[in-house]
């Protein structure tokens, strides 16, 4: 399950109706906002959007070796079932997660085109 201290306003997460974007924390519940709506939903409703080589790409990333890419000048590696930032050595747990690594350590955010 999502915990709110897990969240940022913008990141990208999945629930029964597709990827929306966080708009608001709240205690109980988070709000996505899905195309031009906003819904409510349960933190145990939705759950992180897996990352894939495709979405890391999509990202701006580029394959520098068999299992690393280099997206915007952070690397991260595929390792034992795991992906994981280079220079900390976080496990990243899903998009919202690599989002939130970005930004703490770049002070920008990290944009997918094509989701939601």
């Amino acid at each position: 399950m999502i915990k709110a201290t897990d969240l940022r306003v913008g990141n990208l997460m999945k629930n029964p109706k597709g990827i929306s974007h966080v708009y608001e924390i709240l205690q109980t519940a988070v709000i996505l906002k899905i195309g031009k709506e906003l819904s409510a939903w349960n933190y145990n409703e939705i759950e992180p959007i897996p990352i894939t080589e495709e979405l890391l790409i999509n990202a701006g990333a580029r394959k520098i070796g068999e299992t690393s890419y280099n997206l915007h000048e952070m690397q991260i590696n595929f390792t034992d079932g795991k992906w994981i930032e280079y220079v900390h050595q976080i496990e990243l747990t899903g998009i919202h997660h690599l989002q939130n690594v970005f930004y703490f350590t770049r002070g920008k955010e990290l944009i997918f085109e094509g989701l939601n």
